[in-house]
């Protein structure tokens, strides 16, 4: 309570999570453990600030600055997005599925920098499938720390010419709620590709 005081106190903005002295921007914010003091981490950010018996120290280069212009609040979200965490022998059908049962957007959990299987049992194809039908595909790394990076093994490279959309360095939770919310706003997969181009809260490294 009085971390969460203290970050209102200091006008720090937007949503976050007050725990263990730290202050977590709200879209960064990872349950990295299930008990403890250190359960919630800051996936790849900053802290935006912690108290100590001294007081609040604020990360001033990691809050929300002030918006220029009106505010106006955008509230709907698509619940038609599947999360697909890869792993050993994925079957490839499961994406005609996604398709089949009206999926509208696709976050993959990929192995390390960006892999998954394209030769035996490669889901290139349903993916290409996928975004050929207009939908999104948003590609991410299943660990916690670091940038996916497709340009580097062939496997990225193929993904990349697939169309799919690079997380970059967002939580996985963070993509997820990020493409509920582009598709709230239009069908346009390229203004869902887009939006995944901006900041908004912090919640990626642009």
């Amino acid at each position: 309570m009085y971390t969460a005081f203290s970050a209102v106190e200091a006008d720090i903005k937007g949503v976050s999570v007050a725990f263990n002295h730290k202050i977590i921007n709200g879209c960064r914010a990872v349950k990295a453990r299930m008990l403890g003091f250190r359960a919630f981490e800051s996936g790849n950010a900053e802290y935006l600030g912690e108290t100590t018996a001294m007081g609040i120290k604020v990360n001033q280069s990691s809050v929300s600055r002030e918006s220029s212009g009106d505010l106006k609040l955008c509230d709907k979200v698509s619940n038609k997005v599947f999360l697909l965490k890869l792993v050993p022998g994925t079957d490839p059908q499961i994406l005609s599925m996604l398709k089949g049962m009206g999926y509208r957007g696709v976050v993959v959990e990929t192995f390390g920098l960006g892999g998954m299987h394209f030769i035996r049992r490669s889901l290139l194809d349903g993916i290409k499938e996928l975004v050929s039908a207009g939908i999104p595909i948003v590609t991410c790394s299943q660990c916690l720390y670091g940038t996916s990076d497709f340009s580097i093994y062939e496997v990225g490279k193929k993904l990349l010419g697939c169309g799919v959309i690079t997380a970059r360095d967002m939580t996985n939770e963070a993509a997820v709620t990020k493409l509920m919310w582009a598709l709230g706003q239009n069908d346009d997969p390229l203004e869902v590709k887009n939006i995944f181009d901006i900041n908004f809260a912090g919640e990626v490294t642009i």
